[in-house]
């Protein structure tokens, strides 16, 4: 799932090579190099340069993500 029209941001945090959306939804959606896994799509060789949904297995039910950060090889999801 691609990010499209609809989807209104709540914020963008950017990293080093990477960023991160987050729409009020509480989706998130990364974008760059994910050379170091802070796109949240594990370990990937090349740069994504369309935005991406990141799912977050970890999440429980009924929890949302409210923030993102990205630092300089890393990103933090806060729910």
């Amino acid at each position: 799932m691609n990010m499209d029209d609809s989807s209104v941001l709540k914020q963008v945090d950017c990293g080093f090579e990477h960023s991160c959306f987050l729409t009020e939804h509480g989706e998130v959606f990364s974008c760059g190099s994910g050379e170091f896994g802070q796109l949240g799509l594990g370990y990937v060789s090349y740069k994504e340069y369309r935005p991406v949904r990141v799912r977050i297995k970890e999440l429980e039910e009924g929890d949302q993500i409210v923030q993102v950060a990205c630092g300089a090889f890393h990103t933090c999801f806060l729910s």
